[in-house]
């Protein structure tokens, strides 16, 4: 896990050794899997060469840094089913994406993405009316500075081709400037404005822990099931006797419940609200006044089908 690229450039070299008989169509299967495109006759004969002369690791390397397919097109498409309920690969890059992108890119210890002060975004030339975008002049592309509401940066940075793997204009920042005041709030990607709009609309924030789970430890929820954990976190929105049976919560229910609970107290002061990620003072309108409550956001508690369930209090875990 903490060298993603180099995983992924030893799942490509055994995927084309495991079916291709000749170097040829084993250099062609590399770069295919590398970088989402079509070797041509100057690639398929370079790392034709290469893999005869035995270099083979040498070879999936110089295929990453030598082609943007592999940051803008595999790796895009490798992490995007992750910043979406849906898993689709069919969503614009944005500030999660990019910053599990940037971390591969870099070779940093990947552990990082979950905790760490680091995002990555577009950097260049002040430029606009209002001294908001940045031009990124070797390219000839244009982007909005980075907005805590929107998405503009990285879509438009997309559609103008901007090649990830370039060091100048895709950098490495700090999120405490961008997405949120609050130095309590940083998280790695569980504090970028992506993981907010796909995890922490709406609900209860369960999401968070229930896709975590799914996209960086393997498991459904079903997998990580254990009725034998005591269930004293578990929620009061959560019923005790679900269609009349107190056994299906016995046998079923709590199985998920009683550890996603436990663990989904990390995530009680987020919450994404027009737009934006919320963190620890959220807005509640009181006969007919918006007054800030917080720190754990409203919807956590919101509803009582058994009272003697957790309340929630604080952002603790177990």
């Amino acid at each position: 896990m903490k060298k993603i690229k180099m995983l992924l450039l030893l799942t490509a070299l055994a995927a084309c050794f495991s079916v291709c008989a000749n170097e040829r169509d084993q250099a062609k299967s590399l770069f295919s899997s590398l970088t989402g495109s079509t070797a041509n006759k100057a690639n398929a004969d370079k790392y034709e060469a290469m893999l005869k002369e035995g270099k083979l690791t040498e070879a999936a390397e110089d295929i990453v840094e030598s082609n943007q397919g592999f940051y803008n097109v595999t790796l895009k498409n490798f992490f995007t089913p992750m910043t979406n309920e849906d898993g689709t690969q069919f969503a614009p890059l944005n500030d999660m994406t990019a910053l599990l992108i940037g971390a591969t890119r870099d070779d940093i210890d990947f552990f990082r993405v979950f905790w760490d002060n680091i995002m990555y975004q577009f950097d260049g030339e002040l430029t606009g009316a209002n001294q908001d975008q940045y031009l990124l002049t070797e390219l000839g592309v244009t982007v909005p500075k980075y907005n805590r509401t929107k998405n503009d940066m990285y879509i438009q940075a997309e559609n103008g081709l901007v090649p990830l793997g370039h060091r100048t204009y895709f950098v490495q920042t700090q999120q405490n400037a961008y997405t949120t005041l609050d130095p309590a709030a940083i998280a790695g990607i569980f504090s970028t404005r992506a993981f907010a709009a796909a995890y922490y609309p709406a609900g209860t924030n369960r999401a968070a822990f229930a896709y975590f789970a799914k996209n960086f430890l393997c498991r459904e929820m079903e997998e990580l099931s254990d009725t034998s954990i005591p269930d004293y976190r578990v929620r009061r929105d959560v019923d005790r006797s679900p269609g009349g049976s107190a056994d299906t919560y016995k046998t079923f229910c709590v199985g998920c419940h009683a550890g996603q609970d436990a663990m989904g107290g990390a995530f009680a002061y987020y919450d994404y609200v027009d737009g934006r990620m919320v963190y620890g003072a959220h807005d509640v309108v009181v006969n007919g006044q918006a007054e800030v409550v917080g720190p754990v956001a409203p919807k956590i508690n919101a509803i009582n089908m058994f009272a003697d369930g957790k309340i929630t209090t604080s952002d603790s875990w177990i």
